[in-house]
């Protein structure tokens, strides 16, 4: 696998950028800088792809994450990945996307995906705490605008979350990466707890 950087671009102004610099990863580092959000972008552009390490490959039947999942997938395959910073691909951050409305009425397919990458992280032990702090934590920042919402699917929503975290809520306690008071936290939500606002309520 080969990829380029690539340039966030909001309001005609670059607000972020994916780079490696000009480098040959490792599979491990790869992943590492893919999982934890660093580096490597999620999606599939601004990559090229050996036609072996794809060819039986497809992406998973999600409207969420997607992306991700099928690049990681990929990426396990690769012994190296290369990195050049002598090219970009240029992302439009779009306030009327798809992923915009996934913040204001999640898919239940963000908690399915977040199982499905908090599983490879288990299997691949040799990577860095933080890919499983921080797909963990994702999850959790579309959980906590929903704590008061009485909407139907929010409190699907929720109750998803809560068995992703109740099923790796070991990983959680293990990882390096969390902050012990967000152990507590997580594990308080994984058993059907919320610490919001200051206080302690059981979840209905």
């Amino acid at each position: 696998m080969s990829l380029c950087d690539v340039a966030v671009i909001d309001s005609g102004s670059e607000v972020d950028r994916f780079t490696c610099g000009d480098n040959n990863l490792s599979r491990n580092r790869a992943l590492d800088l893919l999982l934890s959000r660093r580096g490597i972008n999620s999606g599939p552009c601004a990559k090229l792809f050996r036609r072996s390490v794809i060819n039986d490959l497809k992406f998973p039947p999600l409207k969420a994450y997607e992306d991700i999942l099928f690049v990681a997938d990929a990426m396990c395959r690769c012994k190296q990945v290369a990195s050049t910073s002598g090219t970009e691909y240029r992302y439009i951050q779009n306030e009327g996307s798809a992923m915009s409305a996934f913040k204001k009425v999640p898919s239940e397919d963000i908690a399915t995906a977040t199982d499905l990458l908090l599983g490879l992280i288990e299997e691949e032990r040799d990577l860095d705490a933080l890919c499983f702090y921080i797909t963990a934590s994702h999850l959790m920042q579309y959980v906590i605008p929903l704590l008061e919402n009485e909407d139907e699917r929010a409190r699907g929503f929720i109750r998803s979350a809560k068995r992703v975290y109740r099923k790796y809520i070991k990983g959680i306690l293990r990882c390096a990466a969390f902050p012990w008071k967000e152990k507590i936290t997580y594990a308080m939500f994984a058993f059907g707890f919320v610490y919001h606002n200051k206080t302690i309520t059981r979840m209905r």
